[in-house]
């Protein structure tokens, strides 16, 4: 038992040894003239072997089957009583040759075909592997397939593809001038023909079979798009985001989970004891997470974020998924009450949801009316104003203001959100705009007190945050001084006046306590 290599697979061959002769090394077969010294050919096909020497009278041409001992003189063959349903012929004169028709599974091994001239033999061993039929695919239109439209970035060759032409069928078929595609059928899109949406015919020759396979495509114009899916097991659950319909490749995928913010850098190979990566891999823009054990926050609305791209161009999109026991209604989360701005500054107003929506808008202090979609940009609105969230889909719906206004923009806001496939009816929330023109502002703009109960008095920074060097208070009096976090009750300023210790100078606030 030896092993050869063949086709890129490695099999063992059992070789057949007669008269102390090794057939595959003998000086004979070793400098024989088969041809083709191997074949792959598809089931039910007509398979053509000879040896390129040239025939005399009186020669004999003899053929060996796979895994057979005896040679058979190609024209005494005795076909219907023996073979009813196969024909293996003598083809041609000047050579030693044979057509099989059809081949079968069977056929698969070691021909050999031997030219016998008097006392000399020559020889020669052909290697033939029997493949299936090919098969139009599925989405071919007419071939038996489901006909289905598929994006111009499906994949539309048969199997074991060797060239290819691919033309509208509202034209011609391929020309003198067409150039056949080697190993893989694409469509020939172009800067006119940019998405290829259309029927299209595709000619295409394969390996094993002489006749070409023809059929049609439908293909449709298909936006590059995430799709998502929740699974649910007993003891885990599978949040998954997949990347379809482009040629850009995922970079990285983060999961967050909406109620208290949990964010999961989702990389495959990595994980915790409770959540990890499952899927097929970035190289096929896949991203899933698992999570082991749910419970709690687990079972709640998380959100996708996958990033993709090529060297030169990195885009980033997402969707929500609902991991809930219970269908939420639609609702704005996160809201913040207050937004603090500096006057005429950019400034951004947020107003997200826990589910997708199709549409959102903004209401300003004196009426105003602000209608948000993904395709207002700061160029489309001459830079007034512009949607700059990731996508509706995701929930998302903010608003960036390139100056913000005290006189225009001051106030209290309403923003609404819609989803027709969720409710009829549109939610909202109501946040106040505090705009200031400097760089620092009060928490409230009038403070109400109490007789013999402390005051509390505050300032932060814009953008909110950012740390202070100092703060520094003065009372009505016209009595100025300083706080820092060694100003405490056990030591107040002027007997009365201590620093709020749930308050710092490194986040961007300054409160003072007024004590009763």
């Amino acid at each position: 038992m030896v092993s050869l290599w063949s086709f890129g697979v490695l099999l063992p061959v059992l070789l057949t040894v007669v008269g102390g002769t090794n057939l595959l090394t003998s000086f004979e077969i070793r400098h024989g003239y088969i041809y083709p010294a191997s074949v792959t050919v598809a089931e039910g096909e007509v398979m053509h072997l000879r040896l390129l020497v040239p025939m005399q009278e009186g020669d004999r041409c003899l053929y060996r089957e796979p895994g057979s001992p005896t040679d058979v003189d190609v024209n005494g063959i005795v076909e219907a009583e023996e073979r009813p349903h196969r024909k293996t012929l003598r083809f041609g004169d000047a050579e030693c040759s044979i057509r099989v028709n059809p081949v079968h599974q069977r056929d698969g091994g070691f021909w050999r075909l031997t030219l016998v001239r008097g006392t000399e033999r020559i020889r020669g061993v052909t290697m033939v592997d029997v493949i299936e039929k090919p098969s139009v695919p599925e989405m071919g239109i007419g071939s038996g397939g489901s006909g289905a439209a598929v994006s111009s970035l499906d994949e539309i060759s048969p199997e074991r593809t060797e060239y290819c032409f691919v033309h509208r069928q509202s034209t011609t078929s391929e020309g003198t001038n067409s150039v056949p595609m080697y190993e893989r059928c694409h469509l020939p899109l172009s800067e006119t023909d940019p998405t290829g949406a259309g029927v299209w015919s595709v000619i295409a020759g394969v390996q094993g079979q002489m006749r070409e396979m023809t059929y049609g495509i439908h293909i449709e114009n298909k936006e590059e798009q995430i799709v998502s899916t929740v699974h649910k097991e007993s003891d885990y659950h599978v949040l998954s985001c997949n990347l379809r319909y482009t040629k850009l490749m995922l970079k990285f995928c983060r999961f967050v989970r909406l109620a208290d913010g949990l964010g999961l850098n989702v990389i495959p190979g990595i994980g915790t004891p409770r959540y990890g990566y499952i899927g097929a891999g970035f190289e096929r823009n896949e991203c899933g997470l698992e999570i082991l054990g749910p419970e709690g926050l687990d079972k709640g609305t998380w959100k996708c974020l996958l990033g993709y791209g090529d060297e030169t161009l990195t885009k980033v999109s997402g969707a929500i998924l609902d991991n809930s026991d219970i269908i939420p209604p639609l609702a704005i989360i996160r809201q913040e009450e207050i937004v603090l701005a500096q006057n005429e500054s950019m400034t951004t107003l947020l107003c997200n949801a826990n589910k997708p929506i199709d549409y959102c808008w903004f209401r300003g202090p004196h009426g105003q009316f602000y209608s948000l979609s993904e395709s207002l940009t700061a160029e489309r609105n001459e830079g007034n104003y512009w949607y700059s969230g990731i996508s509706l889909a995701m929930g998302e719906c903010s608003i960036t203001f390139a100056h913000i206004l005290d006189t225009e923009h001051a106030g209290q806001w309403h923003c609404y959100v819609g989803n027709g496939h969720v409710s009829a009816l549109e939610v909202y929330a109501t946040f106040q705009v505090h705009i200031s023109r400097s760089q620092m502002i009060a928490s409230h703009d009038l403070i109400e007190a109490s007789l013999d109960f402390p005051a509390l008095l505050g300032c932060d920074s814009i953008p909110r945050g950012t740390p202070l060097q100092y703060c520094r208070f003065i009372t009505p009096t016209g009595q100025a001084f300083s706080l820092n976090e060694n100003i405490t009750t056990d030591r107040p300023v002027l007997g009365r006046f201590y620093s709020n210790p749930n308050h710092n100078l490194a986040k961007g606030s300054c409160a003072l306590v007024i004590a009763s």
